[in-house]
This record gives structure tokens, C-alpha cells and sequence, in this order.
């Protein structure tokens, strides 16, 4: 049992840091060029790259490396099935408002409001309603391979019926760093960020961290 449930947490970990996106410097406010643009409008056009998954024009904004966020490998796993484009689907459709901008010398903070699916809820309830099937599967004298097979396909099954009717009702405030190079404002390396990756990904992360902890 304890392995079905690692293959479980392996999948939700993938999710955790997976981000991309669009915007232009042409989608910046009238009269700011990418040199004179505040970290607020930095941060805005680093999102609105996340949302829509341009991986080039994310660069104009961010400090780390927008590979980083490249989990189209993963995605493709067979383990996966189709949960994963679903749930990449849920995950990059979230709204945000900014507020809270602080400069210091070269340093700056905004604060992201965001607003998206409980991604992690959803995947507790999941789990909790597997046990039963779980049950009924030990009993029906599968091997270990069918065992997990069977299991696969009941979790991607729930996931996919949960995920398509999930509200975007899950509201996340973390602080976002931002760092002044060359005269131009970037989001620092939000890949390294529990508290922004979890925001991202719903809840995520801190729902697969307390899983792993539990069976550690």
C-alpha cells in the first residue's frame, strides 16, 4: 500500500513546479519601456507569460532560467495518463491582482493575490476515497503489477470526473522578490519558492509534503 501511494505523491510532486508563459514588450503600459518598467509591471507581464506558457517571452522578465519550468517530458509519462495536460489545463488558468510594491536600492517586493483551483484538496479527496477501492483491489488476488495498473487507472478516473468540475475558489497571497540588473527590473527565481510554487499549483505542494511526511 505504501508504494501505490509513492507512485501517488511522485505524480503530485511533478505538478509542483510547473509554470510558463506570454507576454510582449508591446503588452506593456503606454510610455514604459522594459528599462523603466516598476516591479509591479514586471511581475504583471512575468504572469501573464506564466498564464499563457510562452516560454520566450517569460525570459524579458525573469531572472532564472525559463527551462526550469519545461515539465512537457514528464507530462508525457505513461503513469501519468490524462491527467496531466487536465491538470496543467487548471493549473496555468488562474487570475491574480498585485499590490503592496516595496523598492529597496536594488531589491523590490510585490505581493501576488491569487485565485485558482484547490488542486490540493481535490487530490486529499482523492486519496481518501481511493482506500475503499484499495480495499476491494488487495482482496481480488491481483499481483503487484496488476495491482498497481488497476490502481492507476481508478486514480486517473476520479481525477479526471474531480478536476473538470473543481471551482476556482482558492485564494493564495505570497510575496514575490524581484532584483534591479542593468537597470532593468526581474522576478527572482520563483522555482526555488515553496510558498509561490504552492500558490501556483493550488496547494500542491504543502498537500504532497504532508503525504510524504506521513509515510516517512
Amino acid at each position: 500500500m505504501k508504494k501505490i501511494f509513492c507512485i501517488f505523491i511522485i505524480l503530485a510532486l511533478v505538478f509542483t513546479m510547473t509554470s510558463c508563459g506570454q507576454t510582449k514588450p508591446g503588452d506593456l503600459p503606454s510610455g514604459n519601456t522594459e528599462s523603466s518598467i516598476s516591479p509591479t509591471q514586471t511581475m504583471d507581464a512575468f504572469l501573464k507569460a506564466l498564464k499563457a506558457r510562452d516560454f520566450e517571452a517569460m525570459k524579458e522578465y525573469y531572472e532564472g532560467a525559463s527551462d526550469d519550468f519545461d515539465f512537457s517530458n514528464e507530462a508525457e509519462n505513461p503513469v501519468m495518463g490524462g491527467m496531466a495536460e487536465t491538470l496543467l489545463d487548471k493549473i496555468f488558468d488562474f487570475d491574480y491582482s498585485l499590490d503592496n510594491e516595496t523598492i529597496s536600492g536594488s531589491n523590490a517586493t510585490v505581493d501576488v493575490h491569487f485565485t485558482t483551483y484547490d488542486v490540493g484538496a481535490l487530490m486529499e479527496d482523492i486519496l481518501n476515497d481511493m482506500l475503499s477501492d484499495y480495499v476491494a483491489l488487495s482482496m481480488a488476488g491481483l499481483s503487484q503489477e496488476e495491482m498497481e495498473a488497476e490502481v492507476n487507472k481508478i486514480i486517473s478516473q476520479k481525477f479526471e470526473e474531480a478536476i473538470k468540475k473543481a471551482e476556482k475558489n482558492k485564494e493564495i497571497t505570497v510575496t514575490s522578490e524581484l532584483v534591479k540588473k542593468d537597470g532593468k527590473w526581474l522576478v527572482k527565481n520563483v522555482a526555488d519558492s515553496d510558498d509561490f510554487m504552492d500558490a501556483l499549483s493550488g496547494g500542491l505542494m504543502k498537500f504532497a509534503e504532508a503525504m510524504a511526511d506521513s509515510l516517512s
